[in-house]
C-alpha cells in the first residue's frame, strides 16, 4: 500500500504542477487506442474475428468519435484511421476549449485520480476485513492480500485513464447564465429539481460553474436560492406560478 501511495501522489503532484500533463493525456490515449484496437480488430487475426460494429461503439463510447468502417477495409486501413481520427477529435477539443483546455484538462485529470483513489482505499479496507479466511482454503492470507491489492490497484489506474480520457473529449464549458437558464426549465417543466440533485445534475452543475470561472460557493449559493424559491412556488396556483414565470423571463431579458 506504501507503494501504491507513493505512485499516485507523485503522479498527483507532477500533474498538480503541470509536469507533461498534455504529454501524458497523449501516452495514455495511444496505450487506450491500441487497446481497442487489439480487442475488436487483432492484428494477426482474420476478418472473420473483427468486431467492426463493437469498434464503432467503443469509440463513440471513449472518445465520442463517430466513425464507420467496411468489411473489405483491411485491418492497417483501419488502424491508420482510427488513430487519425481520434487525434484530430484531441485536436479540435482543444482548439474549442483554446485557452481553458489546459486548466480543464488538469482539473479532469486530478478530480478522477482523488476520486478512484479513495474508492480504491475503501476496497482494499474491506479485503483487509476478510482476507485471513483465506487460511481456511489453504492459501497464505499475506500472499493472497499482496495479489488482490495489486489487481485492484492495476484495475484502478485503468478506470482513471479511462474517465480521464472520456471526460476531455467530451467536456464542454456552460456559462453561468446557461446554467440559471437550465434550471429554469427544469421547474417550468414541472421537474422534480430534489430528484435531479439527487442523480448528481447539480454536482455537474457545480463542477460546470467551476470550470467557467464561478466559485463553487457561488453556485451553491444559487442552488440555494432556486430551492427556496421553488419551495415558496409550491404554495402559489398554477396560474400565479405561470405569472411569476413570464415576470421572470422578463428581468432575465433584461439582464442579458
Amino acid at each position: 500500500m506504501n507503494q501504491q501511495r507513493n505512485i499516485v501522489y507523485t503522479l498527483r503532484r507532477e500533474v498538480l504542477n503541470d509536469i507533461g500533463v498534455e504529454r501524458k493525456i497523449l501516452d495514455i490515449m495511444g496505450n487506450r487506442v491500441s487497446e481497442i484496437l487489439d480487442q475488436y480488430v487483432p492484428s494477426e487475426g482474420k476478418k472473420e474475428v473483427r468486431d467492426l460494429d463493437g469498434l464503432k461503439i467503443s469509440l463513440y463510447k471513449q472518445f465520442g468519435v463517430d466513425m464507420d468502417f467496411q468489411e473489405s477495409q483491411a485491418t492497417e486501413e483501419i488502424t491508420d484511421k482510427v488513430s487519425q481520427s481520434v487525434k484530430l477529435a484531441y485536436d479540435d477539443q482543444k482548439e474549442s476549449l483554446d485557452e481553458l483546455f489546459p486548466r480543464i484538462q488538469k482539473i479532469i485529470y486530478l478530480q478522477t485520480m482523488d476520486t478512484q483513489w479513495k474508492d480504491h482505499l475503501k476496497s482494499v479496507d474491506k479485503l483487509k476485513e476478510g482476507i485471513n479466511l483465506r487460511a481456511y482454503a489453504q492459501k497464505d492470507p499475506v500472499i493472497e492480500y499482496k495479489k488482490e491489492a495489486f489487481n485492484a490497484f492495476d484495475e484502478m489506474s485503468h478506470q482513471i485513464e479511462e474517465e480521464t480520457l472520456e471526460k476531455i473529449f467530451k467536456v464542454s464549458v456552460v456559462a453561468p447564465n446557461e446554467v440559471d437558464e437550465r434550471r429554469f426549465l427544469e421547474e417550468e417543466n414541472n421537474l422534480n429539481y430534489q430528484g435531479a440533485e439527487e442523480s448528481g445534475s447539480f454536482s455537474q452543475d457545480l463542477q460546470s460553474g467551476a470550470i467557467a470561472g464561478l466559485s463553487n460557493k457561488t453556485v451553491m449559493e444559487q442552488g440555494s436560492k432556486f430551492r427556496a424559491s421553488q419551495n415558496d412556488d409550491q404554495n402559489l396556483s398554477r396560474a400565479q406560478r405561470r405569472k411569476l414565470e413570464k415576470k421572470n423571463k422578463s428581468k432575465n431579458k433584461i439582464k442579458i
